[in-house]
């Protein structure tokens, strides 16, 4: 048909579609981008969903200096850690120095360096300055210094620098080197960091294998336009925009108002946002005071606070009225009961926080925003894996740090999961497209060979129809058959597990006292004695080590069969195709 030229515009345009869809591609990704404010703790953040400790610069001069840190999954199951760093271009610097000239001098370009700064602007302007040309003096030197800074480094005049290593210490030490300087030093060498336009940071972790890209922005009101327009483009591109903010923020108007200054509000509402996810930092700072001033109207609550708090403050009052021997006894009474305390408010917390930020970003927003809430503790997650692990942390899910990571491995599923699903419906479209084609009798065709045809090709997409639905059927068969596999192996995994565990109690209470192994169990699994250090560790290690390799084989043999499923669908589509362009008119006119 296409070969007697009786497609026309409307056949060749669903044949394109036909090739179109033969060309679709389920290895999705999904780019998460972090924005918030500076210093609410969204580099630390990123390290604990990371499991990277101090991986990212952790602090700045101020927000509109900062670049944006993108982090992917390495390469084929490689430990390394590689970094690329991309530089401005020369042009690009010579339009911000203008600018930055400009911030600081005004309209004179022959104003001493001297002068005092008396604005955010103008300071931020001197330390870039300052930066980039030690010993300066004069702003009419400045282009002269632009122009010898990129023919004396190499990085620059290529425009990037890639840096490629086992060593987890040099990367830490490299990111802190693009970090600005927080106070005004004289410096004798030339330092980069104002030119760096976007870092790409590529590690092992178990947030990423799955295809998400976590993203690290700064604000968008940066004085270089490139850098901006990468923030920018970054929040365009973003299959999920994370605000980060401080708890004590989240549920008032400062965090919306920095958000709003900082462009990100105008940004989501351009964007036509429909869901967005809020993530609070910096939880650990809530006490149960601070529950009982701001749930006070919670019935229930207050009943259960004043119930809790009583008991402690009796136990307290009869510890000097005990005998030595059952003051023990009683401390440990107390520890039980502020356990509980701690937990009541910090259930408590995170409902009241999730209620009141969904109803300030959707009426911030739109009503039909869905809002997604994390709150979480970076400081007590990444306590549990120090050396030196304090009593009184909260336990690793309290954290919610787990909770985010696994938000963050899940979104290129969800990813995944709408290309198949828009795949299918395109292939529905395409059909119905066809059948209208067919109907069309500006082909040239006499009744009787546009009906022949109209046969032939319906006949063909119930065909392609079938064959799509028994691969779509053995597509199901089989992710349910990994699934069904993966439950059934993980339930004796669980049941060793659970001997492993009453066998390692059994070894902690003949090698130590069992008030010290009690103790220790009270305290969440933390305790200062010898073994009995990071004893959840102990406990979880091996069933975490068995469970990981069964779900990191469930993961591989999902993708292989949606490899699969992708590839016979394709074949079909190609077969299909064949038929199509084939086809002789001239047998059926």
């Amino acid at each position: 048909m296409q070969r007697s030229g009786l497609l026309d515009v409307q056949g060749e345009n669903i044949l394109k579609r036909v090739q179109a869809a033969e060309r679709a591609d389920f290895s999705a990704t999904a780019v998460l981008a972090f924005v918030g404010d500076s210093g609410v703790g969204k580099s630390k953040l990123l390290t604990a969903v990371l499991s990277e400790p101090n991986i990212l610069p952790t602090s700045g001069l101020h927000a509109c200096t900062s670049f944006p840190i993108e982090i992917r999954q390495i390469e084929g199951g490689k430990k390394g850690y590689r970094v690329e760093t991309e530089f401005l271009q020369q042009s690009e610097l010579e339009s911000e120095m203008r600018a930055v000239i400009h911030d600081v001098g005004g309209a004179d370009s022959n104003v001493s360096l001297n002068k005092p700064s008396t604005t955010d602007a103008q300071k931020v302007a001197l330390a870039k300055i300052e930066a980039l040309f030690p010993g300066i003096s004069n702003f009419a030197d400045i282009p002269q210094r632009v122009d010898e800074l990129y023919k004396s480094h190499q990085d620059l005049e290529s425009g990037t620098y890639n840096l490629e290593t086992n060593s987890r210490v040099e990367v830490v030490e490299y990111m802190r080197s693009l970090v600005p300087f927080t106070a005004r030093e004289e410096e004798e060498e030339t330092t980069l960091w104002p030119l760096v336009k976007v870092v790409k940071l590529y590690l092992d972790s178990e947030a990423l294998k799955t295809g998400a890209i976590l993203v690290d922005l700064p604000g968008l009101r940066d004085s270089n336009a490139a850098r901006t327009a990468v923030t920018r483009q970054y929040m365009t591109q973003a299959n999920e925009i994370v605000v980060v903010t401080r708890l004590t923020r989240a549920v008032t108007d400062e965090t919306t108002g920095e958000l709003s200054r900082e462009g990100y509000i105008k940004r989501l509402k351009h964007d036509g946002r429909r869901h967005l996810t809020i993530v609070c930092t910096c939880s650990d700072h809530f006490e149960p005071s601070d529950a009982a001033e701001d749930f006070k109207d919670d019935k229930e609550f207050r009943k259960k606070y004043h119930s809790l708090n009583n008991e402690i403050e009796a136990r307290y009052l009869s510890l000097d009225s005990e005998r030595p021997k059952h003051q023990n006894i009683v401390k440990e009474e107390i520890l039980v009961l502020e356990t509980s305390l701690q937990n009541l408010c910090i259930e408590a917390r995170d409902k009241y926080a999730v209620e009141s930020i969904s109803k300030t970003y959707s009426k911030l927003l739109s009503e039909d925003t869905s809002i997604r809430c994390f709150v979480t503790s970076s400081k007590h997650y990444l306590g549990h894996f120090s050396p030196r692990k304090r009593l009184g942390i909260m336990n690793i899910d309290q954290t919610q740090i787990p909770m985010l990571r696994d938000y963050c491995a899940s979104a290129p599923l969800e990813q995944k999961s709408a290309l198949a699903a828009q795949f299918v419906q395109s292939i529905w479209d395409i059909q119905a497209l066809a059948r209208l084609f067919a109907s069309n009798d500006s082909t040239g065709m006499s009744e009787t060979g546009r009906q022949k045809a109209k046969t032939e090709m319906n006949k063909a997409f119930m065909a392609l129809s079938d064959s799509l639905n028994n691969e779509s059927l053995v597509f199901a068969t089989n992710i349910q058959n990994q699934v069904q596999l993966f439950l059934d192996s993980l339930s004796p995994v669980i049941i060793k597990g659970e001997k492993d565990c009453l066998q390692l109690h059994e070894t902690l209470v003949k090698e130590n006292r069992f008030q010290a192994v009690k103790s220790a169990y009270l305290h969440h699994g933390e305790s200062s004695t010898g073994k009995l250090k990071n004893l959840n560790e102990q406990f979880i290690s091996p069933l975490g080590t068995e469970v990981d390799t069964l779900w990191e084989a469930f993961i591989t043999k999902t993708e292989d069969h949606l490899k699969a499923w992708n590839l016979q669908v394709l074949q079909l589509l190609e077969e299909f195709e064949v038929a199509w362009q084939s086809k002789d008119p001239q047998r059926i006119l």
